[in-house]
């Protein structure tokens, strides 16, 4: 996959690391409780993205995708749901 931080060499790669903030576990201590009475739309996505929105789902969030037509058939078996087409 092609993207900026792909593009770098290692010795590049290494000096953008070290910019980068680590978050501890422990800032995330309430969890997903935020997110709890939220509905969460993930628009597109590959297989990351419908991985991260099934975890999402069995943590008990309320999780719908948005997906192409031609992707849809692809996914519906990891959904498990019923899916809908929306024109535009």
């Amino acid at each position: 996959m092609s993207n900026y931080f792909n593009k770098l060499c290692f010795r590049e790669k290494l000096i953008e690391i070290k910019k980068s903030k680590f978050i501890s576990s422990s800032s995330f201590s309430s969890g997903v409780n935020f997110l709890k009475s939220k509905k969460i739309v993930i628009v597109g996505c590959g297989s990351q993205g419908l991985n991260q929105g099934l975890n999402m789902r069995d943590s008990g969030l309320d999780v719908s995708f948005a997906l192409r037509n031609e992707t849809i058939e692809k996914k519906k078996v990891f959904l498990g749901k019923t899916l809908f087409k929306i024109n535009f």
